[in-house]
């Protein structure tokens, strides 16, 4: 696991080495090791969080966005996100309430 703490080439056998190939740029490799080591090896492995092996490619996917976000935001990471898209849509909600609303007051007609 030489990869983890070397930044070098992953040895034939490694866990990682199907949903991180060293051919496609990884966001994790700009990230510190011990913050997604051990969920990384983890979901590779399908162990503590039995996931199908047809989930494990789209959780390391989300685990490799999860990563962009946090070099992108070293504050907030993907939680800078989620606030940012929940203060868009409170407001949304908030103008389909009203709506709602005034459908309920205006008659309708033929009934």
């Amino acid at each position: 696991m030489a990869c983890k703490y070397l930044r070098r080439r992953c040895a034939p056998d490694c866990v990682l080495t199907s949903y991180f190939p060293v051919s496609q740029p990884s966001p994790l490799r700009r990230r510190p090791p011990g913050l997604w080591r051990q969920q990384s090896r983890k979901v590779a492995r399908g162990s503590s969080y039995s996931l199908p092996v047809d989930e494990r490619a789209q959780a390391a996917e989300t685990m490799a966005m999860e990563a962009q976000w946090l070099v992108e935001d070293p504050v907030y990471g993907c939680d800078g996100i989620i606030s940012q898209l929940q203060e868009e849509i409170q407001p949304t909600q908030c103008k389909l309430t009203r709506t709602r609303a005034q459908l309920a007051i205006v008659p309708v007609h033929g009934a």
